[in-house]
């Protein structure tokens, strides 16, 4: 049984599966609750999200019934940084027949970079190896060569602090969390197919508080970044420009709100906004055409 744990800004998901035919996960079990605790990705109140955390298992736990006792856990927020970097080393078989152990040193010599003391090692993901100057290797175990050069690697750090915050919530509800995983990676392993992952493409996820993305090209992710902004943001900016609370502005974003400036229409729509002269008074408003919030500005431009 493996269970995955979405600890988002506005919901909780815990999912449930087992290994089925041919090797296959099987969705066993699923569960959802709106998130209370979480910041733009990051743990603000432990209880709260412990709490949110527990209802979301229960609910998968009793569609599955199975009993969780560990889970795989998301990570995002602004803290989260992608790098790329590269190391070298000689091939050490007396045959100069490259090993698993070669491949485990030059990458071990490739994530030896210097990183503050507040963060950590997230993942390290190799992108290619080059084998006595023949690059695009996928991998190098079992071919001859003298060196084995220019490993690159991506790697993948966040916030300490923030990694022992999610593993805190787990373990205080009563799960071992068996591993941390950067949401993106589990997003993209869901979605892409590998003919995109080889060709290339971006992955945006947009969440309640942040926005994760990916870049693959040759089959390995080259740029990593989250943004300590997502919907939440444009339901914060209806509210702000139409003067309506943040439920009403919320409801107005999925019914009336689209991506696609051709979707846009001149019917108006109506919602109650916040006054001293007339409390909850209905507003005629109507929709900006060819305007995007501000904070799409951000995504636009990383």
């Amino acid at each position: 049984m493996i269970v995955g744990l979405d600890i988002g800004t506005s919901k909780v998901c815990a999912i449930i599966a087992q290994i089925g035919h041919e090797g296959r996960l099987e969705i066993i079990g699923v569960g959802t609750t709106p998130s209370r605790g979480l910041r733009r990705g990051v743990v603000i109140n432990i209880d709260a999200t412990v709490r949110s955390l527990l209802n979301a298992v229960e609910a998968a736990e009793m569609m599955s019934g199975r009993e969780v006792t560990g889970a795989f856990a998301g990570i995002a927020g602004g803290h989260i940084e992608g790098i790329n970097s590269r190391g070298v080393v000689a091939v050490t078989g007396r045959d100069r027949e490259i090993t698993r152990e070669d491949v485990e040193r030059v990458i071990d010599a490739a994530k030896a970079i210097v990183i503050p003391m507040d963060r950590e090692v997230v993942h390290v993901i190799p992108q290619e190896f080059t084998v006595d100057q023949q690059d695009g290797v996928r991998d190098p175990v079992g071919m001859m060569g003298v060196r084995l050069e220019k490993a690159e690697v991506h790697i993948i750090t966040g916030a300490v602090s923030s990694a022992q915050n999610i593993i805190r919530c787990i373990n205080r509800a009563g799960f071992k969390a068996d591993d941390i995983v950067l949401e993106p990676l589990a997003a993209a392993a869901a979605v892409l197919s590998k003919d995109e992952q080889e060709l290339g493409v971006l992955l945006v996820d947009i969440g309640g508080g942040t926005t994760d993305i990916l870049v693959y090209l040759d089959g390995a992710p080259y740029q990593t970044g989250v943004l300590a902004l997502g919907g939440d943001q444009v339901t914060s900016d209806i509210s702000i420009m139409l003067k309506t609370p943040l439920e009403v502005a919320e409801r107005l974003k999925h019914e009336a709100g689209s991506c696609h400036p051709d979707d846009l229409d001149d019917r108006e729509i109506e919602a109650s906004i916040q006054s001293r002269r007339a409390p909850g008074a209905a507003h005629q408003a109507e929709p900006p055409h060819g305007n995007h919030p501000p904070a799409d500005d951000e995504v636009f431009a990383w």
